[in-house]
């Protein structure tokens, strides 16, 4: 079976999720990339029907960071 071509990332994701199979360790490992930030993903309606227009910039950086990939928000296993 041949791969699925490579896409570019999309341009309105919060985060790419890239999927690599390891046949040798029968195991898919995932990868996540930074997207935008959710306030640039909206409309103001839906800014405003969800609360996000009324965070202070304090709390919409906290907001962000609790939805980077990157940021360890639970422990998870150890990577070896």
């Amino acid at each position: 079976m041949q791969p699925p071509p490579n896409n570019p990332p999309q341009d309105n994701a919060l985060f790419i999720v890239t999927p690599v199979y390891e046949k040798a360790k029968k195991l898919i490992r995932l990868t996540f990339e930074k997207g935008k930030p959710i306030q640039d993903l909206m409309s103001q309606q839906d800014k405003d029907r969800t609360g996000l227009s009324g965070l202070n910039a304090n709390q919409l950086a906290n907001l962000n960071a609790w939805l980077d990939p990157n940021t360890m928000v639970a422990p998870g296993p150890k990577n070896e």
